[in-house]
């Protein structure tokens, strides 16, 4: 059984094909999908069950929403990013003493920004990888 929770964990971006170094700040959540695998039916005439091999693996995808301040630079690169279609790398460092790290290139899908009445302007963010992902322990 785990004992981590989420405070602690830092998501890093940098410039793609390289280790992302550049922490996000005012990150609220997180939710990776580290990709799912495409099954192959190898179903016959003859199988009385429908039967599956493994097949190519879809990219990770990571969301994540922070606090947008448009004068943090991290959060200005990913504005920057999204609206020019720049591939670039996106990590999640995990808080335990290893600091284990999750790392992908690829691109921003979604940038939303939300805010209302005595709330703070928001940002929700998707990231889909055009690659597999590495993963450090």
């Amino acid at each position: 059984m785990s004992d981590l929770i989420g405070n602690g964990v830092t998501i890093f971006i940098g410039t793609a094909a390289v280790a992302p170094a550049v922490a996000l700040t005012q990150v609220t959540d997180i939710s990776p999908d580290l990709g799912a695998t495409n099954m192959v039916d190898t179903t016959t005439i003859g199988d009385g069950t429908k039967t599956v091999v493994p097949g190519t693996h879809e990219g990770a995808e990571f969301g994540f929403t922070l606090n947008f301040d448009p004068a943090e630079a991290s959060h200005a690169t990913l504005l920057t990013n999204k609206a020019a279609k720049t591939r670039m790398s996106f990590g999640i460092t995990t808080p335990d003493t290893g600091a284990a790290i999750f790392w992908a290139n690829g691109y921003i899908t979604t940038l939303t920004l939300s805010g209302g009445v005595d709330s703070v302007l928001s940002a929700s963010v998707s990231f889909k990888a055009d690659s597999a992902y590495t993963f450090t322990a």
